[in-house]
Formats: structure tokens, C-alpha cells, sequence
């Protein structure tokens, strides 16, 4: 074997290497439990669903404890028929360059990725939700769902006045919207880390860690 195919094979090595380390640690942690034995209460009903990549929950526009459409904006048109706001934590830059999954670019996803850049929380509304494997509904207790929703509410950048902070010029359809959110997205912590995130600290069944959205729905397979 000569030199230049030796330097050739370390190169390829210590580019791969960390990449198939980072798999190996992100499916072995997806997979390891939490909250294994979480009691569910039986007070609200939330949902926790994938577009295949991306993990987000949905909670009740309004319930004893919380009214959401008093810090959200929600289009008078379909305001009385919202029965549900759903939630998704992420990368403002991707967000704005990947409407569809079809979008994605190497580019995008390595930027989101590998820098700590400006986060954005996506805010959209329902009238019902399908249960089915991407989506899984949770009973929670009043106690759980107040920690889910300081988690959620702690996501958003507030202005001077205290409120939500929206950003105008991104939409994906007529009704959703985009906030400034706290945080940064980047390879330890992603969306699907958040969703995660709030679930464990509400004391419900999820993964030590996990980048991806089957990690935690792998913990409500059977539900």
C-alpha cells in the first residue's frame, strides 16, 4: 500500500470516525429509559408527534391552567375552532430554507448542525389530532402539565413588554407562525433533544438523550 493511499485511508478515517461515534453514543442513549415507570396522571391531554424528522408537542389551546391564545397570535378565522397549539423548538435558518424536507440542503443541516446559531420556535394550530406511530397521545397530571408549559413558555424571547416575539417575514402556511426562542441548536441539542427535554423534566417516560424523533417515540411504542 503506498504512502498516498495510506494518508488517504486516516484522512477518511478521522473524518468518519467521530461521525460514526456520535451515531453509535446518540441510538445507544435514544434507547436507554427514563421515567421508565412515570405514573400518567388523568387531568390533560397532550401529544407528542413526528413529521418523520421532526418531534413536536401539542398541548390544549386553554385549560384551567393555561390560555394559550393570550400570548400566542391566532388568525381570527380559525380561532374558535383551535383545539390544539403545537409546539416545535429549532434552528431559525433552517427553518427558513427548509419549508419542506425536499429543501434540505448538505449546507443547511451542516450549519444548523455544527453552529450555534439563533433559534426559532414553530407555533401551529389544530382542530383534532390522528393518533397512529408518529404520534402519541399522554395523559398528564395538573402537576406534569405545569412543568411542560413553564419549559415551553421558558423557550420564547420576550420583548420589553414581556411578549412573545414573532417573526413576520417566515410562515410556512396562512395560520402557523415563528417566534424568537431561547437557545441554540446544534449537534448535543436539537429539536427532538427539546421535546425530549421537556418530558423528562415533567417526569415522563423518554431517552437519557436522544438527537432524533424515534428515540423518545420508542418509549411510547407500545402506548
Amino acid at each position: 500500500m503506498n504512502t498516498i493511499v495510506k494518508h488517504l485511508i486516516k484522512g477518511f478515517l478521522i473524518i468518519v470516525s467521530p461521525v460514526i461515534t456520535y451515531l453509535v453514543f446518540a441510538l445507544l442513549f435514544s434507547l436507554i429509559p427514563v421515567n421508565r415507570n412515570a405514573v400518567l396522571g388523568d387531568d390533560t391531554e397532550i401529544y407528542i408527534r413526528s413529521n418523520g424528522v421532526h418531534l413536536e408537542l401539542l398541548l390544549p389551546v386553554k385549560t384551567a391552567y393555561k390560555d394559550w391564545s393570550e400570548v400566542i397570535q391566532i388568525d381570527s378565522r380559525i380561532k374558535n375552532h383551535v383545539h390544539f397549539v403545537s409546539f416545535g423548538w429549532g434552528d431559525r435558518n433552517f427553518y427558513k430554507h427548509t419549508p419542506e424536507w425536499s429543501d434540505l440542503t448538505f449546507g443547511t443541516a451542516f450549519t444548523a448542525l455544527m453552529q450555534n446559531s439563533p433559534s426559532a420556535m414553530h407555533v401551529d394550530f389544530y382542530t383534532s389530532v390522528n393518533t397512529g406511530k408518529l404520534c402519541k397521545k399522554i395523559r398528564v397530571s395538573s402537576e406534569q402539565y405545569l412543568v411542560i408549559v413553564q419549559f415551553v413558555d421558558a423557550a420564547f424571547q420576550r420583548d420589553e413588554n414581556g411578549r412573545f416575539i414573532e417573526i413576520s417575514d417566515l410562515h410556512y402556511t396562512q395560520n402557523d407562525v415563528f417566534y424568537e426562542a431561547t437557545g441554540s441548536y446544534h449537534l448535543f441539542y436539537t429539536c427532538n433533544t427539546w421535546t425530549n427535554q421537556c418530558l423528562k423534566k415533567a417526569g415522563l417516560k423518554a431517552s437519557l438523550w436522544t438527537p432524533f424523533d424515534r428515540g423518545t417515540l420508542f418509549h411510547y411504542r407500545n402506548d
